[in-house]
């Protein structure tokens, strides 16, 4: 899926898309950690994991969620944090 995601992304993500999503910083493991670069492979692996929060590897792997998005357990804070971030900067960022 991540191979996929980067051979289309520049006619998903408009240059101003890339540049906004490119410029952000991540904060992993947790909000206070020191800031990385947001990376496009870490996002399309991320992306790629969303509607798999029901399956048992994501829950065992990652953490389970409530019905409104929020953790409710989490297994890995790294792994969850990473798919948290990159997934709203995501939704916050792309065109519908």
């Amino acid at each position: 899926m991540v191979t996929i995601l980067e051979s289309i992304k520049d006619k998903l993500v408009s240059p101003a898309e890339s540049v906004t999503l490119s410029g952000l910083g991540m904060h992993i493991p947790k909000d206070d950690s020191p800031r990385t670069d947001f990376n496009w492979v870490d996002f399309y692996h991320n992306l790629s994991l969303s509607g798999l929060q029901s399956c048992s590897f994501f829950q065992n792997e990652i953490g389970t969620f409530n019905s409104a998005g929020i953790p409710l357990i989490t297994i890995n804070q790294a792994l969850m944090q990473s798919y948290n971030q990159y997934n709203n900067y995501g939704r916050q960022n792309l065109r519908p």
